[in-house]
């Protein structure tokens, strides 16, 4: 094809018709400079359909991801209103209101009131996409705020959880001697035999339960549980905001 043109160039300049050389000239320039634009669009083409298909497959991620944090919210709030119920009436037991509870269901509820747990919700891909910068291949800017949103109920719930179980004793308003007898309540197999004296039980378990320092360790416990449970009933409602802003990306 080259061989060609050449030899048409040729011909005209031997014919001395330059105007049509010019004409021919400007006309293959004219050739090149579209095919260059063409390529360039078919890159660009290219491109664009591997972000969409980019930003199709984040989203998606995002939308499993999320789901799945719903399920684990749902498991805490119903965790915090059973471990509420329960310190409810140990701190009801312990201000010595007329209640009757066996020994066996306080030595349960006073277990139950301790075990606290800290579920991570499912961000590995929000977090990933945001290191990695392609949060921007989003374009629904009520996602991207949905998303900055949801982050601030999570970090206010590690901000709530982390010191109060890094504080250990002293600042959790407990000492070792109280949590020492906490943990002597459970009923596992492989417990050595206990010292009398030392042993929960009856009287004891009665004078501990009502002593007005108990109380108050379990009011803080009550009170650490009912901030868990708003700041999980705000990370609940974020969480659907972000599934709905995900479904109107979806959809359009």
């Amino acid at each position: 094809m080259l061989h060609f043109f050449r030899t048409i160039r040729k011909k005209l300049i031997e014919q001395d018709k330059t105007r049509n050389y010019i004409r021919y000239a400007i006309g293959e320039i004219f050739l090149v400079v579209i095919g260059i634009l063409i390529a360039l669009q078919i890159n660009n083409w290219n491109e664009e359909r591997k972000e969409n298909q980019e930003r199709i497959g984040l989203i998606h991620a995002l939308k499993s991801d999320y789901e799945s944090s719903l399920v684990v919210i749902e498991r805490q709030i119903n965790d915090c209103e059973t471990r509420g119920s329960i310190l409810k009436q140990l701190l009801a037991y312990s201000a010595s209101e007329p209640i009757e509870i066996p020994d066996d269901s306080l030595k349960v509820m006073l277990q139950e009131s301790l075990r606290f747990t800290f579920s991570q919700t499912f961000r590995t891909t929000y977090e990933e996409a945001k290191s990695s910068g392609k949060l921007s291949l989003i374009q629904n800017q009520n996602l991207l705020k949905a998303l900055s949103q949801n982050e601030e109920n999570i970090e206010g719930l590690t901000s709530l959880e982390i010191p109060v179980f890094n504080e250990s004793y002293d600042e959790f308003n407990a000492n070792i001697e109280i949590f020492s007898m906490f943990d002597r309540l459970a009923n596992l197999d492989w417990t050595p035999a206990q010292h009398p004296e030392l042993t929960l039980t009856g009287p004891s378990l009665h004078e501990f339960l009502r002593s007005r320092e108990t109380y108050n360790k379990i009011h803080h416990i009550y009170f650490i549980n009912n901030l868990m449970y708003l700041w999980w009933v705000s990370t609940k409602q974020g969480t659907r905001t972000v599934l709905d802003e995900i479904n109107n990306s979806i959809n359009q």
